[in-house]
């Protein structure tokens, strides 16, 4: 493969997060990280109002970033884009998961601010292969349907949203398209990654909010597997695909998801495998979004899930930094754990090849950040980045004091960190991307 790097590709609520190509060696809980530098910064584009950037993504030669209605390549250490896709409108979402070529799904805006333009982007070759957009089956009035998210999946292209589902080859042709007269429980979005395609579908009536998960057959949008959530149920978002694993919000949960549930999905009627209670002691930020989970990765060979626990000051001691966690998603069960640096706090964003796991230290008010490598079963933690002091108004743009709040990729010994959005604010010193490594 030549393509995009895609040794481990995850998506945690919004922040991308890959691995693959060359990896630092292992290092040691003892030894200093390599003192990273900002190697590069994309300024943030001029706009009128708040608009979205979302998707960022790493090839061979470029690392690539969704500006202000375009998409553009950078080398990998930084410098003028060497290409630019412009998209005539700005971006409303964007797949996370590239094909094994290099190919991405983009949904963007048309010329009245509707989200009703869907494209699959070359990220290798730096161009826009085909636009398409469709109206509902039976409709008369001969309107685009507008979509939220759009994914890529088992050689299909899904967008999804309020009016329904639409599915096209990676040729452009459209295998499926929304019905007016809607179903029992219409598509609200899609997640797909390799050669999975998964759909969220509202079936309640009272209240919002998807309930049931469905694995898809890619090419005829037809269920190969469902899994009805419990009725207390209000969301879910998926905090991976493979293996399916479902953060849920209930009642009882407030604005976070309040458990974890792993389901197997091999057979038609779909079950839970097991369970990982977090209402209380963990930081999952879960909400925005279908693949909208912070703090949480997933180890698609190992079966274990990492989680954060709660950092900060209480009324009982003071920050004494947190916890990375293991747990076993076969039991549910604790599987390891190691502590953080007292008063600094790690955020899991992504798993190495050996099966460690990569997180994020963010920065506080008065030091930077970097990045660390835990232990596969959270058996020890090691700095491999230490981020430059001098340069911290810039990284707490992406992530601070335990937040994420952009987009991360990791991979060939680098760290970028995007925008998920940008604004019109005056004198904000806001980047739109920066590149974080060793000269």
């Amino acid at each position: 493969m030549t393509g995009v790097v895609m040794a481990v590709a995850l998506v945690i609520g919004g922040v991308w997060f890959a691995t693959g190509g060359k990896e630092d060696g292992k290092g040691s809980p003892d030894s200093p990280g390599a003192a990273a530098e900002l190697l590069h910064t994309v300024p943030r584009p001029k706009v009128a109002e708040r608009t979205d950037t979302v998707g960022m993504w790493t090839t061979d030669k470029n690392f690539v970033k969704a500006g202000a209605g375009d998409i553009r390549g950078y080398p990998l250490k930084g410098g003028v884009a060497e290409w630019t896709v412009p998209l005539g409108g700005a971006v409303c979402w964007s797949a996370p998961h590239p094909t094994e070529d290099g190919r991405t799904a983009v949904l963007f805006q048309d010329g009245e601010g509707n989200c009703t333009w869907v494209g699959l982007v070359d990220l290798t070759a730096g161009e826009l292969l085909w636009k398409r957009r469709t109206v509902e089956r039976g409709s008369t009035s001969g309107y685009p349907v507008s979509f939220e998210k759009v994914a890529v999946g088992g050689g299909t292209v899904a967008a999804g949203g309020n009016s329904g589902g639409a599915g096209w080859s990676l040729e452009g042709k459209r295998l499926w398209m929304p019905d007016r007269e809607a179903p029992e429980c219409p598509v609200d979005a899609y997640a797909g990654d390799g050669d999975k395609l998964v759909a969220l579908r509202e079936c309640g009536t009272s209240e919002p909010g998807p309930d049931e998960i469905q694995t898809l057959d890619a090419g005829t949008g037809k269920a190969r597997s469902s899994y009805r959530l419990p009725s207390d149920a209000l969301s879910t978002d998926i905090a991976s695909l493979d293996p399916l694993v479902l953060a849920v919000h209930s009642e009882s949960g407030g604005e976070s998801a309040d458990r974890l549930v792993t389901v197997d999905d091999s057979a038609a009627e779909a079950t839970a495998r097991s369970r990982i209670e977090v209402t209380r002691g963990y930081e999952l930020d879960c909400g925005s979004g279908l693949e909208g989970c912070k703090g949480v990765v997933v180890h698609p060979r190992s079966g274990l899930l990492y989680l954060g626990s709660e950092s900060g000051p209480t009324q009982d001691k003071p920050f004494l930094g947190n916890t990375i966690v293991a747990f076993d998603l076969k039991t549910g069960r604790k599987a390891g754990e190691t502590e953080a640096e007292r008063g600094r706090t790690l955020l899991p964003v992504g798993t190495g090849s050996d099966g460690s796991v990569y997180a994020l230290r963010t920065a506080t008010t008065t030091e930077s950040g970097g990045l660390w490598r835990i232990g596969p079963k959270a058996d020890g933690a090691a700095e491999r980045l230490r981020f430059p002091a001098g340069k911290r108004a810039t990284e707490e743009q992406f992530a601070r004091f335990g937040e994420l709040e952009g987009q991360v990729l990791y991979t060939r010994g680098r760290v970028y960190m995007g925008a998920l959005e940008i604004d019109d604010t005056p004198g904000r010193s806001q980047v739109l991307a920066a590149v974080y490594g060793e000269r």
